[in-house]
């Protein structure tokens, strides 16, 4: 995704004013390359490095956007839009070319290019729909994500665009007959675009959308199609062709998936059919901030239980890898489990301990089952529940409570059949995610399967079924991952959203106390299929030969 850099608006004489959008590039060619030849004078870069002036001497104005650096990548966009699109009008009534990029050039950039002409050419351009039009028109594989195209949407309806709008003829007062001129020559080049579309898009809106995807597709590296009998089959260049489509999906999510940082979202802001709509059915997690989310007689209730599952660890990771074998085969380590108060926990000594006893460990705790129950708003209020059950989720497989210190740390993993409710009613939780197609680029070991035991004071790791294996996400930590993971910091009174298949590790704070709600996802549809696929390159890619 993402390719060379696409000519948006050709400007005046066809070497002055025009405005180009693309990924990053070429900003790595030390010659100059498409800056030189093309004579790049302002560039508006998105979430990557400026443009290197000693590199790059024609780019004399820069404008810098760190989109992807801050929380919430479409609210952070919006609120420089004006700035982007005066700078870019700016620079072409100077005569400068102009250079729009993200990583990719698909969506961010794709973003402030369609604000830009929304602004510009109100009247060719009237809708979001009929820019996109426009610039699929000249650059097919861009792609704003549906954050980023509801923004656009709400800019439009809100004035934002007819603020922009005014920004720009108060500028082109400034220079009336070059302003002129541009406008023509845009406008003529957009009307030719719009008719070159709708006279090469016969069939549906949705067979439109299909072309477009596929012409993002035949980017990918490593894919080469042979004709066979009528019929198109992909040829795979062994590992190297899987590590492509791997890489491919990788910067897929980022452009596309990943916000940095989960958005925050006070429930009582938030109908039902919002949730469903943006978060559940977009399979995109959130932190829902209850109106009475804290709880003290719950939290009271957990530490009144007397004999209840504890975890009990060397080193705080339990089901994670160990390598330290002497046959050098991996093991998947699970803990040795006690049992106790939950009271242990928080006694020093030289193990790790963690009440994380799973498939429906609240039944351990009456009093707390009983507070739980009397929460008619746990772990949602009704409505949200209903719609959630419309989803195909009607109710929870299992509650579990979590206890534990910030020695205990959940190793990256997925839970591919639940969606989880995680509700922190003491201390605080972090998770890293990344999405269900993680498992195409993330490294993968079969593990025999073990179990952690303690025996005259020293730990030993004993096989549970050494002829039995089990795959595992073989990842250290998702902080050292590319892209880098979404971060959710779950506090007292927080409901995290985690979709089902979602990569999660998950650290923690001192005496944290958390309640999760499992239920069964659908185990069918694009959803299923899709990290399936994602699941099975992974699979290819560890079992081919380097």
């Amino acid at each position: 995704m993402g390719g060379k850099p696409s000519l948006l608006l050709p400007g005046t004489a066809g070497t002055k004013s025009a405005l180009w959008q693309g990924g990053k590039q070429p900003l790595s060619d030390a010659e100059g390359g498409f800056f030189d030849e093309w004579r790049i004078g302002a560039a508006v870069s998105l979430g990557v490095a400026c443009v290197d002036q000693q590199k790059h001497p024609s780019v004399g104005k820069r404008l810098r956007l760190p989109v992807a650096d801050e929380p919430g990548a479409a609210d952070a966009l919006r609120d420089r839009l004006d700035v982007a699109v005066r700078f870019l009008h700016a620079a072409r009534l100077d005569g400068l070319n102009c250079y729009v990029h993200c990583a990719r050039g698909v969506s961010r950039s794709s973003a402030v290019s369609l604000a830009y002409a929304l602004a510009y050419l109100p009247e060719a351009l009237a809708t979001p729909a009929a820019a996109t039009t426009w610039l699929e028109a000249r650059r097919p594989q861009a792609l704003p994500n549906a954050g980023f195209a509801r923004m656009l949407e709400d800019w439009v309806r809100g004035g934002g665009r007819d603020g922009c709008a005014a920004a720009l003829r108060a500028l082109d007062a400034a220079q009336p007959a070059a302003a002129a001129r541009l406008r023509d020559a845009d406008a003529a080049a957009v009307a030719a675009a719009l008719a070159a579309a709708a006279g090469a898009a016969p069939g549906s809106p949705g067979a439109a959308r299909t072309r477009k995807w596929m012409s993002v597709v035949k980017t990918a590296r490593g894919l080469e199609p042979r004709a066979t009998n009528n019929k198109v089959e992909v040829v795979l260049d062994s590992r190297k062709g899987l590590d492509d489509v791997a890489a491919q999906a990788r910067r897929d999510a980022e452009d596309l998936w990943i916000d940095r940082t989960v958005r925050r979202v006070d429930l009582e802001d938030l109908s039902p059919y919002c949730f469903l709509r943006d978060y559940v059915a977009a399979s995109r997690p959130v932190i829902l901030r209850l109106a009475d989310g804290g709880d003290a007689a719950a939290v009271e209730a957990f530490f009144e239980a007397e004999d209840v599952r504890v975890s009990a660890t060397p080193d705080g990771r339990a089901d994670a890898i160990h390598r330290a074998h002497n046959d050098g085969r991996p093991r998947l380590a699970c803990p040795e489990v006690r049992r106790g108060k939950p009271t242990a926990v928080d006694e020093e000594g030289e193990d790790v301990l963690y009440v994380s006893d799973q498939d429906g460990s609240l039944s351990q705790f009456p009093e707390l089952a009983r507070r739980v129950a009397a929460r008619k708003d746990w772990p949602l209020p009704p409505a949200y529940l209903r719609a959630f059950a419309e989803s195909g989720r009607a109710k929870a497989d299992a509650v579990n409570v979590w206890y534990g210190g910030a020695a205990s740390v959940t190793s990256a993993h997925r839970d591919r059949a639940f969606e989880n409710l995680y509700l922190v009613l003491k201390g605080a939780k972090r998770f890293l995610l990344l999405p269900p197609t993680a498992p195409a680029w993330l490294p993968v070991a079969s593990c025999v399967s073990a179990r952690w035991t303690k025996a005259d004071g020293s730990w030993r790791l004993v096989d549970d079924q050494p002829e039995q294996l089990v795959d595992w996400l073989d990842v250290p930590s998702l902080a050292a991952t590319e892209p880098a993971p979404a971060v959710a910091d779950v506090r007292p009174g927080d409901l995290l959203y985690l979709p089902a298949g979602w990569v999660h590790e998950v650290h923690q704070a001192p005496r944290t106390l958390a309640v999760n709600w499992w239920f069964g996802a659908r185990c069918d549809g694009p959803r299923w299929a899709g990290a399936e696929l994602a699941r099975r390159v992974g699979e290819l890619r560890s079992a081919a030969p380097s």
